[in-house]
């Protein structure tokens, strides 16, 4: 397929500057700015894209993007937060907003508390939005504390994100934005899945076409975490990545 020259791209606007480190032939747009209909001859939905260069299973393994780089310019009042966190560095991150199905895919904070409670592992709270509630609940409910980074906005300041999500030695997070973040960036990412999951992540396999260093977990017939929590538990009981 040709790909013609003068490229736009209309996205959120706290992706802005990881699109435009990775694309600087394409010309990106915030979401609110306007483009003069003029400046261009056809458009498409980027998530309309995948039937053009998806085609096939193939297709996805020999693509030559591999992750995403990003400005690695960490603010050292966050990385002294994380450097003196013990052990195994783990970005946690539970809830989706998403108003169709949110209690399908999301964990309540007594599931949460029990991942936390497996060995001693540091936990860093990766859960944008307001959550200030389930924190409090989790943290009554297990000794291992959730650690949250002091002033960090983890809904609005993606490039900071990004690099905690990049000091952290694993993430785990069900489907919600930070698996896409995490995974797009190569890190080592495991993804609780619902058992009947978005067709995204395919049936029946532990990898994911999309992104090589993440693995998917995925619930049993009975809909329930149960059989998730026991293979992170097992998993992590063994203190190897």
């Amino acid at each position: 397929m040709k790909v013609k020259k003068n490229i736009f791209a209309k996205i959120d606007h706290r992706l802005h500057n990881l699109f435009k480190e990775n694309f600087p032939s394409i010309k990106f747009f915030k979401q609110n700015e306007q483009i003069d209909k003029n400046s261009y001859e056809k458009y498409i939905s980027i998530g309309s894209l995948s039937k053009f260069y998806r085609k096939h299973t193939n297709d996805y393994m020999n693509s030559e993007f591999k992750q995403y780089s990003f400005n690695q310019n960490f603010p050292e009042i966050y990385r002294q937060q994380i450097r003196k966190l013990p052990n195994l560095k783990i970005g946690l991150s539970w809830h989706t907003f998403a108003p169709k199905n949110s209690e399908k895919r999301s964990l309540n904070p007594s599931q949460v508390s029990r991942i936390l409670s497996i060995n001693n592992n540091s936990f860093i709270n990766l859960q944008y939005g307001e959550v200030s509630n389930s924190i409090t609940e989790i943290n009554q409910l297990s000794k291992n504390k959730l650690f949250t980074i002091s002033n960090l906005d983890l809904t609005s300041d993606i490039d900071n994100v990004i690099n905690v999500i990049n000091n952290c030695d694993l993430i785990i997070t069900i489907d919600n934005t930070l698996a896409h973040l995490a995974s797009s960036i190569g890190k080592n990412v495991w993804i609780l899945l619902p058992y009947s999951a978005d067709a995204r992540w395919m049936e029946n396999i532990t990898c994911s076409l999309n992104y090589q260093n993440t693995i998917l977990i995925r619930q049993d017939q009975s809909c329930t975490w149960e059989n998730v929590i026991k293979i992170i538990e097992l998993a992590l009981s063994k203190e190897k990545l």
